[in-house]
């Protein structure tokens, strides 16, 4: 029994388990005593590993200034950065959600990358945002440092979002980076917008101030129409427009000026308005035409427009009645290159010929010409041929569902050369590359000796300036007379002539 030191109570411990106040506070003292110690140690441990860990630090800067990538020169090094830093496709854009590889990225790798990008311009000169809901915050504050560090150099510009949230940001636009980007309108060089058209009530303010503004696309699945567009208007450099989901009268727009154009969804009127607006025109695509009219009605020359600039024009519709109108309002004296692809309908025909008149009115020193979607009427495509003696590369594209419409021996035999005189028949004398995918109904042998004569040099084949260097064949179809075809085409492939030739499932060459 151990009676207790404060009140005398008698308890039942063994005495050697009770703490007397003297040996309470020698414990407490012992053990504050090995506290310190303890803390000190742990005090100076921690001291050794930042030491180690600054030396370590140290010899890693060491053994990387030893690298090779460290020996470049700054300018190499700026070149580079400036490759990587540039989206090689949309993919990138769309994964990255600013650009291809951030230059913020850079920065994380190493103090002296982080010095190189943090001072260069240049790499923040191209600003891709790809507009995130669960982003958007931080897709703000960065896009500020964004352009703080760009310095004022002509900005690329390229704004879009999910075609899915279109309708998100109809309702609440992206107004904090609408407005910062506004605020360096002076500085822009190329803009690409993929916004709903209720966005561009926060970038009015650019108006009459876009100096450097050279190229500029506008894309959307909602448009606002009867919503002017003028802002883009004031822009004298700008040369190069891309429009899709747009009506032609909502957009003010310098056309006089313009050398590139690309418009998708645009009503037939509005194509041929475009064309009469823009008479310095270069380069033109349209995709997707509307047949018929647009609201606005705007009416067809009554003479056809002449585009004495314009060298590539390539028209994509539905309907081969759009292309027979646009061919038929205009005339290009200079046209270098030439596509048309129809979904239904024909280019050629027995009792039209819109084509071939196009041709003869302008007289085009054509090149290349790919012709897609459209059944093929022999003597009409060799009538529109003979108009085109300049063609060098030829690509056709006939549709399968009706055999009848391909080609047969009819067309192998106007590409064959006079035997008598050695020279070219009157049909495209100048053709270096021929392209066909479709029906066919033409004799192999046939087509070998013609391309042994317009491909070789020798004995079977004729001495002329132009040679047939690349023909590729596409057929499922059965052509007759395929018993010898493997050993002349490999004896074409062997003097260098690049060939692809397939019939009915079976690969050639």
């Amino acid at each position: 029994m151990t009676q207790c030191s404060t009140c005398s109570n008698t308890i039942g411990l063994q005495s050697s388990l009770v703490l007397t106040n003297s040996n309470a506070h020698s414990h407490s003292k012992n053990a504050g005593a090995k506290i310190s110690r303890l803390e000190a140690e742990l005090t100076r441990v921690e001291n050794l590993i930042v030491q180690l860990s600054q030396q370590r630090s140290r010899l890693k800067k060491e053994i990387n200034a030893l690298s090779l990538t460290a020996q470049l020169p700054t300018e190499i090094l700026l070149e580079i950065f400036r490759a990587v830093t540039h989206p090689t496709s949309i993919n990138d854009i769309h994964q990255l959600g600013l650009c291809g590889v951030s230059p913020l990225l850079l920065g994380k790798v190493c103090s002296a990358w982080r010095d190189v990008a943090w001072t260069a311009p240049l790499l923040w000169a191209d600003i891709y945002i790809y507009l995130s809901r669960d982003r958007y915050t931080v897709q703000t504050q960065l896009l500020g440092e964004w352009l703080d560090r760009a310095d004022n150099l002509p900005l690329n510009i390229r704004l879009s979002v999910k075609a899915e949230d279109e309708l998100d940001w109809v309702s609440d636009p992206p107004r904090e980076v609408m407005s910062q980007l506004a605020t360096y309108s002076a500085t822009w060089r190329s803009v690409d917008l993929f916004l709903p058209g209720s966005c561009y009530q926060h970038i009015e303010a650019i108006k009459d101030d876009l100096p450097l503004l050279a190229s500029l696309s506008l894309h959307t699945l909602v448009s606002s129409s009867g919503k002017r567009l003028g802002m883009f208007y004031s822009a004298p450099r700008l040369r190069s427009v891309s429009l899709a989901g747009y009506f032609l009268s909502d957009i003010h727009l310098p056309w006089a000026q313009f050398a590139h154009l690309h418009a998708e969804t645009f009503f037939l009127d509005e194509c041929i308005e475009a064309l009469r607006r823009a008479p310095d025109l270069v380069r033109c695509q349209f995709r997707s035409i509307i047949s018929g009219f647009s609201c606005s009605r705007f009416q067809f020359p009554t003479e056809p427009i002449v585009l004495d600039n314009l060298i590539n024009f390539q028209l994509f519709s539905s309907e081969s009645t759009s292309i027979h109108d646009l061919l038929e309002s205009v005339t290009l004296t200079s046209l270098l290159q030439l596509e048309l692809d129809i979904s239904y309908g024909q280019l050629f025909s027995s009792d039209e010929h819109v084509f071939e008149l196009f041709l003869l009115r302008s007289s085009p020193p054509l090149q290349r010409l790919s012709i897609a979607g459209s059944p093929i009427l022999e003597n009409a495509l060799l009538r529109c041929l003979h108009a085109i003696p300049s063609l060098e590369e030829l690509q056709l594209t006939a549709p399968c569902d009706n055999p009848v419409f391909g080609l047969s021996n009819t067309f192998i035999s106007a590409l064959e050369i006079n035997q008598s005189s050695g020279e070219f028949l009157d049909i495209v004398p100048k053709l270096q590359s021929f392209t066909y995918e479709g029906p066919a109904s033409f004799h192999a042998s046939l087509l070998l000796d013609m391309l042994e004569k317009r491909c070789l040099k020798g004995t079977e084949g004729l001495y002329h300036d132009t040679k047939l260097t690349k023909v590729s064949i596409q057929t499922g179809s059965h052509i007759d007379g395929l018993l010898k075809v493997p050993v002349r085409l490999m004896r074409l492939k062997a003097e260098g002539v690049r060939l692809s030739f397939a019939t009915g499932g079976v690969v050639w060459c």
